[in-house]
């Protein structure tokens, strides 16, 4: 059941992950506020890196009497509200909503008017939390299920902080358990689980759905190293836990939903996803990343498609002249070319990890461009069967299952496929 049942605001869902205030001054970082739960972290190199652009677009716009602004970053939408002394970024996956641009406008006038301490104070993010409740209190979170479990985090919560849900909160009631118990006003509750959650009081548990696909991070196998603090500290957690780990690594392979990972596993396997994912060892395949994952699945049945129509020696044979044409690391290591005209697609994604979305789609052109090459690359005796084929697995197994948004790319190859048919 979706948290937006219950509306905090007259607002439908923004898909507003985070919001960033800028000072106009220096560009400097005033405040970063994440909006959704499920977004691990706002990566520092996005945010960072980005903020020096953002500055240079924003003179060139307002010269033009324009205070609103907006670029494209990866598959992540940022929309610039321009101020006196500071900016507001809105951090967003989906498209943007007019209706939540006065909103945004008024939160920036706020922050102006009753918080901004000028350019010559600077203490980094911490010096303005205590706006950040307000950021909560007219957006709301974002993408939060009812099923979740909030716990706290800290001991130190006071009564006036958690007057509806202090006894509530225990780390095995849902928030929709939570509800039903609770004497009072639905949206008054959940605005007090937001704000315990903006300031860091409380976390949630029970967050992944099944057709999500996590991915290891480098922090992951600290927890299958012997006599590592990690290690330790799951073993604390559950016993139970830690003997399962290393028998279930494997299923973390860059591809599987967590529905495919629990069949036929343990019930306590999904207790293990969620710790990890709240240790930051696991995390959610990102948009950007689910297009490299399609332009994988793309490539190998390309290959396939290929064996049956070629031979596995013709197959390989154009794989290895169409890799001629790519020179990113990031993609040759992940395309294994072994013996006897055998191939393998690596999954992984750890190759990937640090990378900026944006850097992350321009991979994925380049998987693209790799696709185009090695249908290039085929010979043209049978290409036309070839091709036929190729249109058809793309109908049945792509475009019948992956939403429009996640075809990127993806409608142009099927294009050029059809365009060649026709010469």
């Amino acid at each position: 059941m979706s948290y937006r049942e219950y509306e905090l605001n007259d607002l439908v869902s923004t898909n507003i992950e985070a919001i960033l205030i800028i000072e106009r001054g220096s560009g400097l970082p005033l405040l970063l506020q994440k909006l959704d739960p499920r977004v691990i972290e706002i990566d520092p190199a996005l945010v960072s890196g980005f903020l020096f652009a953002i500055q240079a677009f924003s003179a060139e716009v307002m010269e033009k009497g324009s205070t609103e602004f907006q670029i494209n970053y990866g598959k992540k939408l940022f929309t610039v509200i321009v101020g006196e002394s500071a900016m507001v970024v809105a951090i967003n996956s989906g498209g943007w909503s007019d209706e939540v641009t006065p909103i945004v406008t008024d939160l920036l006038d706020e922050f102006e008017r009753d918080w901004y301490l000028g350019i010559e104070m600077h203490g980094g993010d911490q010096i303005y939390d205590d706006f950040k409740p307000r950021i909560i209190e007219r957006l709301g979170l974002q993408n939060v299920s009812l099923d979740w479990i909030p716990y706290f985090k800290t001991n130190d919560v006071s009564t006036e902080q958690a007057v509806h849900v202090q006894d509530h909160i225990n780390g095995e009631l849902a928030i929709g358990e939570i509800l039903k118990r609770c004497e009072s006003n639905d949206d008054e509750v959940l605005m007090e689980i937001s704000r315990l959650w903006a300031n860091g009081d409380i976390g949630f548990k029970n967050t992944l759905e099944r057709c999500d696909i996590v991915i290891p991070t480098q922090k992951l196998f600290r927890y299958i190293q012997s006599h590592t603090q990690e290690r330790e500290e799951l073993k604390q957690f559950s016993s139970k836990l830690v003997q399962i780990l290393p028998r279930v690594i494997q299923h973390f392979d860059g591809k599987s939903t967590i529905d495919q990972i629990l069949q036929g596993q343990p019930n306590h396997l999904y207790e293990l996803l969620d710790f990890l994912l709240s240790k930051r060892a696991l995390e959610i395949l990102s948009a950007e990343k689910k297009r490299i994952l399609l332009a994988k699945e793309l490539l190998e049945r390309c290959l396939d498609v290929a064996e049956d129509v070629y031979s596995k020696q013709e197959a390989r044979l154009s794989l290895e002249r169409a890799l001629d044409h790519i020179e990113e690391p990031e993609i040759i290591t992940q395309v294994h070319l072994v013996e006897d005209n055998e191939w393998k697609i690596d999954y992984g994604f750890l190759v990937y990890d640090g990378l900026t979305p944006k850097r992350v789609m321009e991979i994925h052109a380049i998987w693209l461009k790799l696709l185009k090459q090695y249908v290039k690359e085929l010979p043209n005796k049978k290409k036309s069967k070839y091709i036929e084929e190729l249109v058809s697995t793309l109908q049945i197994e792509f475009f019948d299952r992956y939403a429009s948004d996640e075809l990127e790319g993806v409608v142009e190859f099927s294009f050029s496929l059809e365009a060649h048919l026709e010469q």
